[in-house]
């Protein structure tokens, strides 16, 4: 008795075995090494970073923070028709202490120091105020409305003075005080019942607004 191979179904060719691909074998130990170098150089990557130059980038990424800073736009002069001015810009300064990456003992000198320079004894007691402060890149105003007499002995000597930051600005100013105060009026600082909507308006605590 004889028994017929069985019949395959027209279009379709017979699987190959083994011997049909030899090169099988050798494309798959070539992909395996491709996978294998490629994660060698990730790992060796990864080590550089965090291990041989961990402790560099560590300290640039202390170093690298975010800081806002509210710039305020200057208005322009009101003036009567003969010329009198009735309001007017001046140049104003401020003074503030960041204690980001300083120790309470060199905050406390240099709030001394600032606190000797300006004949202003009462700042000394700033120094618990600006350690409470948070977060520490924050600065805190020690005094402000200062005029350029006042603040130039301090610029003078703002490379020994750790943390103690000049900003200048312009205030407002009404020559004729309140004879036109209800035509002009004026800025002031955001009382506490109305912080809570102008916060919500997108303005800071520091910000002034105009009032009547």
């Amino acid at each position: 008795m004889s028994f017929a191979p069985p019949s395959m179904p027209l279009g379709r060719q017979p699987d190959p075995i083994r011997e049909d691909t030899p090169y099988v074998p050798g494309r798959l130990a070539a992909l395996l090494a491709v996978v294998l170098i490629v994660f060698g150089i990730f790992t060796f990557r990864i080590y550089r970073l965090t291990v041989v130059h961990g402790p560099y980038f560590y300290e640039r990424s202390e170093k690298n923070f975010l800081l806002e800073k509210s710039i305020s736009p200057l208005r322009g002069r009101i003036l009567i028709s003969d010329g009198t001015p009735v309001a007017i810009n001046r140049t104003v300064y401020s003074i503030l202490m960041n204690t980001f990456r300083l120790d309470s003992e060199t905050i406390e000198e240099s709030i001394d120091r600032i606190a000797e320079l300006t004949g202003r004894e009462e700042l000394r007691s700033k120094a618990e105020q600006a350690l409470s402060t948070g977060p520490k890149w924050k600065s805190v105003a020690l005094v402000d409305n200062l005029s350029f007499g006042d603040i130039s002995p301090i610029l003078e000597r703002l490379y020994q003075l750790p943390g103690i930051i000049v900003e200048k600005r312009h205030r407002r100013q009404y020559p004729l005080r309140s004879l036109v105060g209800h035509v002009t009026g004026y800025t002031g600082a955001i009382s506490a019942g109305q912080l809570e909507r102008y916060l919500e308006d997108g303005y800071l605590p520091e910000d002034r607004i105009g009032k009547l």
